[in-house]
Parts: C-alpha cells; structure tokens; sequence
C-alpha cells in the first residue's frame, strides 16, 4: 500500500528556474514533479541524488498555461535531498512529491485538460485504474493570480501556492490512494477566473496480484 513519504513547492525567483528543497525522501521509491510554467519553454527536472526521470505527457493550451509530470523510481533517497527544476522563463513554479509501496515500474494511466476561457473551478481529466490501491496524482496550473486551494473526491491535497504576474503561475498538487476501479476526475476550485491546465496520472501498487474487471477479482 502507498504511503506518503514527504512533499514541498516553490515558486521561480528568476522566472526561469525553481528549487525545493533539503527533503528527507528516506524510505521513497516512487518521487513526482509537477510542473506549472508557460507554453513553449519547456520543462525539465534534477534532483541532487541524480536519479532518472521518466516525463509525461505535457497539457499545455493556447491561452499559455502548461502543465507536465515526471516520475522517478529512484536508486537514491535520503536526507537533504533537493530538487532543481528549470525552464526557460517559463515563470515556474514546481511541486514534489514522494511516497513508498509503488510497483518496480508503477505508471499505468494519464490524463489531462486544458481551456483558453477563464473558470474558477476545473476537472483534471478522467482516469479508471486497472488495479487495486493505486496512487493517483493530480496537478493544475492556473494562469497567473490564483491560487488551487480545494480539490473533491477525497483527495488530499499536498500544496498549492498562488501565481504573480509576471513571476510565477499557480500550483496545486494533490493524491488519492484508490481502493476500487471506479473512475476519478477529481474537481479543482479556486477563486478569481483564470485559465487552467490539469494533469492526472495513476501508479500501481507493490502488492498489486489481482486484476479487477467490473466487480469481480482475478
């Protein structure tokens, strides 16, 4: 079973890079980066144990606002352990996360939306896991000024942090550890219309043996 293991987010000083940092990952073996920055300037992610990082789809939208998530199943964890994102002037703004009891190669789902118009409240996507207790994990990215501070479905929210113009874009991170194969699209609410972009991605468990289809175990 999935177990939270630490978490944190930053925001760019510079418009361009963003550090989080002196995490205790002790005990992790399966650690996400969210990403939230500006259409067109990428996103990448290091971390200072130099594990590998596998990327996942971008969710970017004319409006600008773009969204991406990288995993590591890592080789090094431990105390002091910082995180290096960068884009170029991207006004980025990065969420990790770690947790233990993750599959040896746990990605198995993702989704994700985006929208020009402006809204305060917006569905990460639709996902159905396959299997029993896996972790899902949802971020936003909201064009500058506000702030994700509520997600529903029972989701716990991680961190969020709110953009600045010209600085930084919004940011939330949230997980949900799932006991069924009902599907999830999870709600994002904050307050002031901005555009959002949203990605969704589901990992499987350790302990993972059987596959559910309708309600029935095999």
């Amino acid at each position: 079973m999935y177990l939270p293991i630490t978490h944190g987010i930053a925001a760019s000083g510079d418009l361009s890079n963003v550090t989080v940092s002196n995490l205790n990952t002790t005990g992790a073996d399966l650690i996400l980066a969210f990403g939230a920055y500006n259409a067109g300037t990428g996103f990448s992610i290091n971390d200072t144990k130099m594990n590998i990082w596998n990327p996942l789809t971008e969710i970017s939208d004319v409006a600008g606002q773009t969204c991406r998530m990288f995993w590591s199943r890592p080789n090094y964890v431990g105390s002091n352990h910082s995180f290096n994102g960068n884009t170029s002037f991207g006004f980025l703004t990065m969420a990790i996360a770690a947790f233990s009891g993750s599959k040896g190669t746990p990605f198995d789902q993702q989704n994700g939306a985006s929208q020009s118009a402006g809204a305060t409240g917006f569905s990460s996507g639709l996902v159905q896991p396959i299997f029993l207790n896996e972790l899902i994990v949802t971020g936003i990215c909201l064009f500058w000024s506000s702030d994700p501070t509520s997600i529903d479905s029972n989701f716990i929210l991680l961190d969020h942090i709110a953009g600045v113009p010209s600085v930084n874009f919004g940011c939330g991170l949230a997980y949900k550890i799932k006991r069924d194969n009902a599907p999830e699209n999870p709600l994002w609410v904050w307050s002031g219309s901005v555009s959002p972009a949203a990605s969704i991605a589901t990992f499987q468990a350790i302990e993972e043996n059987q596959i559910m289809v309708g309600q029935q175990f095999f």
